[in-house]
C-alpha cells in the first residue's frame, strides 16, 4: 500500500489511497486545497476586504463560505456554480 507525507505546513499524517469502496469522490484534491487555504489564510483575507450588503436576518451562508465555495469550485475544475447542488452529496 502506497503512503506519503504532505509538506511541512500540513499535519504529518499518512495518506492511504484506497479504491475498494462504493463511496468514492473524484475531488481528492479538496482536503489539500482546504488545508493550504487555511494555512495561507487566502479566502479569509479576501472575504475581510469585501462588504456584505445582504440583510443579516436573511443570510444563511456567510460571505466567506460563499467565496470558498466559488474559489474551490473553480480550482477543482467546475466552471459554474450549477455544480454546487450536485457536489453537496460528494464525500469530499
Amino acid at each position: 500500500m502506497q503512503q506519503a507525507l504532505f509538506p511541512d505546513f500540513l499535519p504529518k499524517q499518512e495518506v492511504i489511497a484506497r479504491f475498494d469502496t462504493s463511496n468514492l469522490s473524484s475531488n481528492g484534491g479538496y482536503p489539500l486545497l482546504q488545508a493550504c487555504d487555511e494555512y495561507l489564510d487566502l479566502t479569509a483575507s479576501l472575504a475581510s476586504c469585501l462588504c456584505d450588503g445582504r440583510s443579516p436576518e436573511r443570510v444563511r451562508h456567510s460571505l466567506l463560505d460563499l467565496l470558498r465555495q466559488r474559489v474551490f469550485g473553480l480550482v477543482l475544475g467546475y466552471e459554474d456554480c450549477n455544480d454546487a447542488a450536485r457536489l453537496r452529496s460528494d464525500p469530499a
